[in-house]
């Protein structure tokens, strides 16, 4: 089970980068998709966000300097019998919780729905270390692409999460397939 991994000393840098960065998200119309490695998914970051490079416990993070886009993708196929993506977004939220003091929930459980994905989203404020933050947690499922689906979190100062959740939102809703690729286009 992939657990956050939220002691890891990535998250010391990621505090250090969300108070000490004065870069700003940059407009939404120019948008680069990145695919989560060895998973039929995908997202659109804005212009101004970066995919992460070296060891992260995600399988895929993306940062603009003052929030972090964090994925952990899944095949069903590799769940428990019995075991559902709800049951994996639950325990993902409720572990985060529980490693947070102070928690509050800003917005009840909501699902989302367009032509593409069907989103659960909650978004919670907490503190560790003297900090606080919002914690914007999604479960993705692709409409049509059944065997994968993929846990979301963006976190993020107060001041930024109010001011960006819109941000947050169309990164999730973005969510889509990645083509295969052939052996000819390699």
């Amino acid at each position: 089970m992939k657990t956050l991994g939220l002691n890891a000393p990535w998250m010391a840098l990621a505090s250090i980068a969300l108070v000490a960065s004065g870069a700003a998200c940059s407009r939404a119309d120019a948008k680069t998709f990145v695919a989560v490695e060895g998973y039929d998914i995908g997202f659109s970051f804005p212009s101004g966000w970066e995919k992460v490079t070296g060891k992260t416990p995600y399988d895929l993070q993306c940062t603009n300097g003052k929030s972090y886009g964090n994925v952990f993708a899944f095949h069903v196929v590799d769940l428990a019998k019995g075991q559902t993506a709800l049951d994996i977004f639950r325990r993902q939220k409720d572990d985060l919780v529980g490693k947070r003091q102070n928690v509050e929930f800003l917005s009840d459980e909501t699902t989302v729905e367009d032509a593409h994905t069907r989103v659960r989203s909650v978004l919670f404020s907490g503190e560790k270390d003297g900090s606080k933050n919002y914690y914007y947690a999604n479960l993705v499922e692709l409409k049509g692409q059944p065997d994968v689906f993929a846990w979301v979190l963006f976190t993020g100062t107060p001041s930024y999460a109010k001011q960006n959740l819109d941000v947050w939102k169309a990164i999730v809703a973005s969510a889509r397939p990645v083509k295969p690729s052939t052996p000819a286009s390699r």
